[in-house]
């Protein structure tokens, strides 16, 4: 992998970087069913991350799945996510 980037997969690890983005609110979304990225690693992230910080977590869903199984809901929770951290709708 180092070769294909040209660079170190140290670099790579989101677990390093995501504590920078607080006090930016941050919302990750993990599917339990997914297979391209283990489900615990939402999990690191939310506990490395800074906040404020939500994870959505669906056990059913696969990877990518939110918008394609539940796209009410997805609209539904995006729009609380961005009312609860900008006030955009209050």
């Amino acid at each position: 992998m180092e070769r294909a980037i040209g660079g170190r997969a140290k670099d790579l690890d989101a677990v390093r970087w995501i504590p920078a983005i607080a006090p930016r609110p941050i919302l990750l979304m993990q599917g339990g069913a997914d297979v391209v990225v283990p489900p615990e690693s939402g999990r690191k992230l939310f506990d490395a991350a800074g906040d404020p910080k939500e994870l959505w977590f669906e056990p059913a869903l696969g990877h990518t799945q939110f918008l394609a199984k539940l796209p009410a809901k997805l609209e539904e929770h995006l729009i609380q996510f961005l009312d609860r951290q900008f006030l955009f709708f209050a």
